[in-house]
């Protein structure tokens, strides 16, 4: 991270060290070492997308899905097989998760 953001080792112990004190990481020692941190996440990235995504909905509308969509597709147009994989999506959503049997 370092040489990516132009930062001092200094600056990205203290983020380090900031995000454990947050609970936002973790931080272990390595084994054999008794000085070396290792850090890792504490929620998966899945789970940081679904929080961040909630508060964006919340925020700028009411956490209505509805108006998120309207406002994202006035100015896309959709394809074929996008309109299709969002109505298999809708489908899942409604059914709990189980894609909608269609009569052949």
């Amino acid at each position: 991270m370092t040489d990516l953001m132009g930062w001092s080792p200094n600056t990205t112990r203290t983020l380090l060290s900031r995000l454990v004190q947050k609970e936002a990481a973790g931080a272990k020692l390595e084994k054999g070492s008794k000085r070396i941190q290792l850090f890792y996440p504490i929620i998966s990235e899945q789970e940081y997308l679904q929080t961040e995504t909630k508060s964006f909905m919340k925020k700028l509308y009411g956490g209505a899905l509805k108006p998120m969509l309207a406002n994202f597709l006035q100015d896309k147009k959709l394809n074929a097989q996008e309109i299709e994989d969002l109505k298999t999506l809708f489908d899942e959503n409604r059914n709990g998760g189980e894609p909608e049997k269609k009569d052949t």
